[in-house]
């Protein structure tokens, strides 16, 4: 596939510098994918600034040592088009990394009215078509509007990264032009500090003394909280076991209620976001993934890496890809909470058990240190290993 960024790598007499332009710098997957991303490039010289909308947010004082944040106000076009040209014209970065439809609409009118002209690389972590069915009216409205401008400012897009195949093929469906130039590059999730946390964490317990099981995400609709909730209640006495939730979000009360309702409240801890889930990977029985729709889901990816047992619903968005078909987990159908109980006593009574070695051994094709290459690549940056180094030295 033809690289449409190849031609434009070169900036004679400056370093590169690459803007990642985000809402805020919430605990969300793309926001930490994003984090690893500038602490990989951070090491290769390369310039990194965090251009968000709020400076708000769980990350916000975990962003790697050398990069910068700015904040621009809130993604309006009133607010967000004027600081951010005011951005460009002074700080003046070779790249600008963009995701979100309604955030990658804005970026494009800026650039469109502009002389100044820094690649942009566009990148997806989710199904759109899935984001409009679920949506709100007024956000399904918001992102019809931006796909019709981004569909306009197409040709001002340098590359586009998505990081599952399925993703390719959704996006094609709304953005054509764009679907055809996309390539796969996985999330960088497999960072050394995962590697050191793991195996730092295996001496120190974490998580009740009763087998328990974990979930580890944002409590929102279209994770299926609900459905691991009422998997949960069939299987919480046979034997005994627990749940532990980590993650915030908007149906955390309703959750909460859900589990009064069911009266599991006192088996179910709600624990709150968690910058480090892997410590409590290490000692659960299994991570439980029951979502609606995903991306490509990290937190599969590092529960892997921890050699944790995995449940996953068979979603949209890459889960049973991850798991390998299945061989390195169990996947159940999607809103089936009888068919989680099932694999959930799987696990309890030892009767689906996953080689740990073969589970490392897949958490490592999401390497941080791979994807952070194949995204300099992809914004035509070659030699990634070597930008900047005269600076580093």
């Amino acid at each position: 596939m033809p690289d449409p960024a190849a031609d434009k790598f070169e900036f004679p007499g400056r370093n590169i510098r690459i803007a990642i332009v985000m809402a805020s710098l919430d605990a969300g997957g793309t926001e930490r994918m994003r984090l690893n991303l500038a602490d990989e490039w951070l090491k290769r010289g390369v310039e990194c600034d965090f251009v968000v909308s709020r400076k708000t947010g769980a990350l916000l004082n975990s962003t790697p040592k050398g990069s910068r944040v700015f904040a621009l106000g809130q993604p309006s076009i009133l607010k967000f088009i004027p600081k951010f040209r005011a951005y460009l014209r002074v700080e003046r970065p070779t790249h600008v990394l963009v995701a979100g439809l309604d955030i990658t609409a804005l970026v494009l009118l800026t650039i469109s009215g502009m002389q100044f002209r820094p690649t942009i690389a566009m990148s997806v972590h989710s199904h759109v078509s899935d984001e409009l069915v679920n949506a709100t009216w007024r956000r399904r409205t918001k992102d019809r509007v931006a796909l019709n401008l981004i569909k306009v400012l197409a040709p001002h897009v340098d590359c586009v990264i998505a990081v599952a195949d399925e993703l390719i093929e959704d996006l094609s469906v709304h953005l054509p032009s764009l679907g055809a130039r996309a390539q796969t590059i996985h999330n960088p999730t497999v960072t050394r500090k995962l590697l050191q946390n793991i195996e730092a964490s295996r001496t120190r317990p974490l998580g009740p003394e009763q087998p328990w099981f974990l979930y580890v995400g944002r409590l929102s609709p279209e994770k299926g909280v609900d459905i691991l909730l009422r998997a949960f209640e069939r299987v919480r006495a046979s034997p005994p076991c627990q749940l532990v939730i980590l993650g915030d979000g908007p149906e955390a009360s309703q959750l909460r209620e859900l589990c009064r309702a069911l009266n599991i409240e006192k088996q179910v801890s709600f624990l709150g976001y968690k910058p480090e889930p892997e410590r409590w990977m290490t000692h659960a029985r299994a991570l439980v993934l029951p979502s609606r729709y995903e991306g490509l889901p990290n937190v599969l990816i590092e529960a892997l890496a921890c050699g944790c047992q995995v449940i996953a619903s068979d979603c949209a968005g890459g889960p049973k890809k991850i798991l390998d078909g299945g061989r390195l987990g169990q996947v159940v159908a999607v809103d089936d909470a009888e068919s989680m109980a099932n694999a959930m006593l799987n696990v309890l009574r030892d009767d689906f058990v996953v080689n740990k070695e073969d589970m490392v051994q897949r958490a490592q094709l999401f390497s941080a240190d791979t994807a952070a290459k194949l995204y300099l690549n992809a914004m035509g940056i070659r030699n990634g290993d070597r930008i900047n180094a005269a600076k580093k030295q």
